[in-house]
């Protein structure tokens, strides 16, 4: 590597155009350390034509990178440029050590009254 950056996202992004099946996942759903708009959930070129997976991991869960289960949802969901325009949420059972912002059982209660909003196939 010569450490100029070879474009993975963007790149990534145009092949999935191509091959219509496959969507992204992102395995960190961060709100307060957002995604570059070159990767391909927060991307305004790539949303609404390919699905997003994002997944909040244990570590996610924690002050640190949200504020609540408000935030990370809202992020979630948001288009570009605040958000990853999920087509669905992964949520790990357990949370990291924390202090966290929310739980797996505010998760479990919280869903009922917030379904994913993005319910249009891609537009392919």
């Amino acid at each position: 590597m010569d450490g100029t950056s070879v474009m993975a996202g963007e790149k990534l992004g145009d092949w999935m155009l191509l091959h219509p099946r496959t969507g992204p996942g992102t395995p960190d759903l961060t709100p307060k350390i957002p995604k570059a708009t070159n990767h391909p959930c927060a991307s305004p070129k790539l949303q609404g034509r390919i699905p997003c997976a994002p997944a909040v991991e244990a570590p996610d869960y924690a002050l640190t990178v949200t504020d609540s289960l408000d935030q990370t949802y809202l992020y979630a969901m948001s288009p570009a440029p605040a958000g990853l325009h999920a087509s669905f949420i992964t949520f790990s059972y357990q949370p990291g050590p924390g202090p966290n912002a929310f739980t797996f059982a505010d998760v479990s209660n919280y869903v009922q009254s917030h379904p994913i909003l993005n319910v249009e196939p891609p537009t392919w």
